[in-house]
């Protein structure tokens, strides 16, 4: 992915505010973080990478982790 440009999403209130088709457009490779997922059913967006550092979160989401 050499090149691209980055973008870190993490969790909270602020996601509302972003407009997930225009990171998708700009070519942008995207990190998700922790419950990133909870997005998926408002958007058509995924992100490239999904991270968790907490083996909960990874057990809770596995179908997102595969």
């Amino acid at each position: 992915h050499a090149g691209l440009k980055a973008l870190v999403l993490c969790n909270g209130p602020r996601l509302n505010a972003v407009d997930f088709d225009a990171v998708r457009e700009r070519g942008v490779f995207a990190f998700g973080l922790n419950n990133i997922n909870l997005l998926f059913a408002r958007t058509a967006f995924r992100p490239h990478a999904l991270v968790s550092v907490h083996k909960w979160l990874l057990q809770q989401n596995a179908q997102c982790f595969t």
